[in-house]
């Protein structure tokens, strides 16, 4: 019972303040946070039975045009009860008749036997639970208040292809990266501004995306062609071409970061995290069709001076003579998933 957990001084605290201060919550924020301190209770609205729920929703007998939403609530008993006035069978705007509004006030107030507005509490609870929860069900903040039931983050998911557990934690890129960014993701054409948006939101420096890159090509030996080999002959420049190699633009795309500065540049050197996550990022995105490489724009401090005893890369991080302007790495092999 949640009244009896005299173990949780937040719980404590929190009903203590409602019950004291109830003009100063909105019904819907003190039952979400009544949620948060009691979560070992089942969500309102979710519970088999009205006990697996924190407390009991009841509605006060009024025909007041309120200004609040929570009119009280009352902490003595088994389980706190939590009242309100909007949202019942009763008062101005509930379904029921007026006069029954006055007969459930009437007894409670002057023949202090309130039988009726207890029964129509029975209703009162569910009814109650079940708007909140679907309130509760389409907010995003609510929702992270216990992660691991949260349906929002699921909705959101299954926007992008990742409705399933088994689609979730596969990489080193956060699930709520992806969440965050399913507007891009969620798109059946994947473009490079697409990308540099992503990029750039990620990790806060200006990014673009250099498209049709060309780079050479092993051509295997099973699609080259030999004087005298059987077949229809090829025409040269044609059909075939002389070389082992191919020079081809559209497979390769650039992403340019920068200009950097040191701490941004060693970020995304070899072996470090900051290309290791850009990776993820653009394997989720773009898929393995397409290779890519880093160009990084260095900024004027992106250099330091060398000195004994400090761990620098000649070529890397310090240069003989000029130091350029930007270098090119290429992107990491990403293991199967």
């Amino acid at each position: 019972m949640a009244a009896a957990d005299r173990n949780n001084p937040g719980a404590l605290a929190l009903l203590s303040e409602l019950e004291s201060h109830p003009e100063s919550f909105d019904l819907f924020l003190a039952l979400r946070r009544i949620e948060c301190v009691f979560r070992q209770n089942a969500r309102l609205g979710e519970g088999i039975h009205p006990s697996d729920e924190p407390v009991r929703l009841a509605q006060e007998p009024s025909l007041a045009f309120t200004s609040n939403t929570l009119s009280g609530v009352r902490v003595r008993g088994s389980i706190p009860r939590v009242r309100t006035r909007i949202l019942g069978l009763l008062g101005p705007f509930g379904p029921l008749p007026l006069h029954l509004t006055e007969y459930a006030y009437d007894r409670s107030r002057n023949r202090n036997d309130p039988t009726f507005a207890h029964f129509l509490d029975l209703f009162h609870h569910r009814i109650l639970s079940l708007y909140y929860r679907a309130w509760a069900n389409t907010e995003p903040t609510v929702a992270f208040d216990r992660p691991q039931t949260a349906r929002f983050t699921r909705y959101i998911a299954s926007l992008i292809g990742m409705g399933m557990p088994s689609f979730l934690c596969r990489d080193e890129l956060p699930d709520h990266v992806r969440f965050f960014f399913a507007g891009r993701y969620a798109a059946h054409s994947r473009n490079a501004d697409g990308l540099a948006a992503l990029l750039h939101s990620f990790f806060r420096i200006p990014t673009k995306v250099q498209q049709l890159v060309g780079e050479w090509v092993n051509v295997p030996e099973s699609c080259r062609w030999r004087l005298g080999g059987p077949g229809v002959g090829a025409c040269l420049g044609q059909k075939t071409s002389l070389g082992r190699r191919a020079w081809v633009v559209q497979g390769k795309f650039r992403v340019v970061l920068g200009p950097l500065n040191h701490q941004q540049f060693t970020h995304f050197l070899p072996g470090a995290a900051g290309l290791w996550r850009m990776a993820t990022i653009i394997r989720s995105y773009t898929g393995d069709s397409l290779t890519w490489d880093v160009k990084l724009v260095l900024g004027e401090d992106a250099g330091r001076p060398w000195r004994l005893g400090s761990r620098m890369g000649l070529g890397i991080t310090v240069w003989l003579g000029r130091r350029p302007d930007s270098i090119i790495v290429r992107a990491p092999a990403m293991a199967e998933t």
